[in-house]
């Protein structure tokens, strides 16, 4: 071989080792967060509630489609966007953080808020 072919392959291989070193890198700090919430119990508590509540059937339609929006609105803007993942408590197996007690406080405050439409 000559000192071009050689020049050649030692840059290839170092190109394919940066690139591979950047891709792993790239890899191992976008792991995503695993987190849990215990929606049944959460659906549950706002369900007797509503129950207690002297309101109409549509009233309590309005209400269930905003609990729905506002959760929904919650888990997206406060987990989605920061690569967690957010696991209904009832499918793990595993021991991983529960978020039931933060995603609650930050429900209750987006049902605070006006009509959600």
């Amino acid at each position: 071989m000559n000192k071009k072919m050689i020049v050649i392959t030692l840059t290839l291989n170092s190109l394919i080792s940066l690139i591979s070193i950047g891709v792993a890198l790239y890899l191992y700090l976008n792991i995503p967060k695993f987190v849990s919430f215990d929606m049944k119990n959460t659906t549950d508590t706002f369900l007797n509630q509503m129950a207690k509540l002297d309101i109409s059937s549509e009233e309590q339609k309005a209400m269930m489609k905003k609990y729905e929006r506002s959760i929904h609105s919650v888990i997206n803007e406060q987990y989605s966007e920061n690569n967690t993942i957010v696991f209904v408590k009832g499918a793990v197996m595993s021991k991983i953080n529960d978020e039931t007690p933060k995603i609650k406080t930050k429900l209750v405050s987006k049902m605070k808020e006006g009509n959600n439409e």
